[in-house]
């Protein structure tokens, strides 16, 4: 068939014929575009606490370009958005829904977006984005598209709790934490382990635990626990002893393989205070009495010591020695504690330790 066009009416015929066949045209110019959208998952089956990518191909196969061409891709209930990148335009998120302004394509042109989630809540969830540019498009049935993912939960929630053995304790004291973990589930824990990296004014001595095996190395003790099932638990002690004055602050915390719902209860610390009592602190006092003060030749003395510590601190290896007289001759000597013994008429009384506020006589 040959069609004859002649004047203004033979543009509107050309314009009525194309139109007939899904073209617009202006001027004589196609102002259609064709935009399509596919996307894919990276897994379609993954757990809670995993991230899921998603990628965006946009394509105009024309027959003009397209502008202000638009993406915009609400994640579903069950993903929090984490990133999203694209070769094309800008990108952001804002409530759940991830938007890129990618400009103008060309015929042909192709944008690649890419949308990192992560999973927060199991079950079966569907994301769909849709595409639009300002032109319009004779087929926008492929400007939606979709991607299925499946949702498993193997959480494990971990808790740690941790005490000391006393709030206050004297340089060189001994100091024992425990550390208690629980598994609440629901799913088995594992690869547990505990770290506590112990203050600088604590020295390690031992840390053992009622499951798997712990170890130190400068300073910092790590407990392999292994599995932990639902419901299970495990208890770690750390003896320590106090080295320098100031408050110490011991952090531990727990990790496994598995996602952790709540990671607010995955570290637990034991504050202490270590005193440092130095050596003026320690007050020895004495006094002596006499039986009586006159006597005869030939007749018996009693001296009486009375030795008290009345400082803070424990005085160590406390020794009395009384010189007698040249005209006093040794009988006898007792203390009630330690030892007593007499040399060349020096008595020597060896007592040990007296506590704060403790005395001998």
């Amino acid at each position: 068939m040959r069609l004859r066009i002649l004047g203004p009416l033979a543009i509107a015929g050309v314009m009525a014929i194309a139109s007939a066949f899904g073209t617009t045209f202006a001027d004589g110019e196609a102002t259609d575009a064709d935009l399509s959208l596919t996307k894919h998952v990276s897994d379609a089956s993954v757990e809670v606490g995993e991230t899921v990518t998603f990628t965006l191909v946009v394509s105009n196969t024309g027959p003009a370009t397209s502008t202000a061409v638009t993406l915009t891709d609400p994640l579903p209930e069950g993903l929090d958005f984490v990133s999203v990148t694209s070769d094309s335009g800008v990108c952001g998120e804002a409530s759940g829904v991830v938007t890129c302004n990618l400009g103008q394509l060309a015929v042909g042109q192709t944008a690649t977006s890419t949308i990192v989630a992560i999973a927060v809540e199991a079950g079966e969830v569907t994301n769909t984005a849709t595409v639009f540019g300002a032109q319009h498009d004779p087929d926008d049935g492929d400007n939606s598209d979709s991607a299925t993912v499946e949702i498993g939960d193997v959480s494990a929630d971990l808790s740690i709790a941790k005490v000391a053995s006393d709030d206050e304790v004297l340089v060189g004291d001994l100091v024992v934490f425990t550390i208690q973990v629980r598994n609440h589930g629901p799913a088995t824990s594992t690869n547990v382990t505990i770290t506590d990296a112990l203050p600088s004014n604590l020295d390690f001595l031992a840390a053992v635990s009622t499951t798997g095996v712990c170890s130190e190395t400068a300073n910092v003790v790590t407990c392999e626990l292994g599995e932990l099932g639902d419901g299970e638990g495990a208890v770690v002690f750390i003896d320590a002893e106090a080295t320098a004055a100031g408050e110490s602050v011991n952090v531990a915390s727990v990790e496994g393989d598995e996602h952790d719902p709540d990671e607010s209860d995955n570290t637990a610390a034991a504050t202490l205070m270590v005193i440092s009592l130095e050596p003026e602190e320690v007050d020895l006092s004495i006094t002596k009495t006499a039986s009586d003060n006159h006597v005869l030749a030939g007749e018996h003395v009693v001296f009486t010591l009375q030795i008290s510590n009345v400082g803070l601190a424990t005085s160590t290896d406390v020794i009395v020695t009384d010189t007698l007289p040249s005209r006093l001759a040794f009988v006898s000597a007792e203390s009630t504690v330690g030892t007593c013994g007499e040399s060349g008429g020096v008595v020597t009384c060896e007592l040990g330790d007296l506590g704060a506020g403790e005395g001998a006589e």
